[in-house]
């Protein structure tokens, strides 16, 4: 999957993850950061993802990276939005490597 510009994962957070699924998942992000493009959807607040994973770790370095990247753009998609909203609020993210 590393070679495609675009991954889009829809409704993440259905199923809980499982064992080496954490760390598929966790691979899958750290692998597209700055580099490539991601579009994630979840109904899920981002406060729920911890009861996706057994991994505390791992949520955490997949938000890490989310919300690093989403903020990191956030100025170029909407420029209201601040550095200041919770990371709770959001569901949908567009991760860009707007460089490339």
């Amino acid at each position: 999957m590393v070679h495609l510009d675009l991954l889009i994962i829809d409704d993440f957070g259905i199923k809980r993850l499982e064992g080496q699924q954490q760390n598929d998942f966790e691979q899958i992000i750290d692998d597209r950061y700055h580099k490539k493009s991601l579009i994630l959807s979840s109904q899920l607040a981002v406060a729920d993802w911890y009861g996706i994973f057994s991994n505390e770790m791992l949520v955490e370095a997949c938000l890490d990276r989310i919300i690093n990247l989403l903020f990191f753009y956030s100025d170029t998609f909407n420029p209201n939005l601040s550095t200041s909203t919770p990371r709770n609020s959001f569901s949908f993210f567009i991760l860009s490597n707007l460089s490339s």
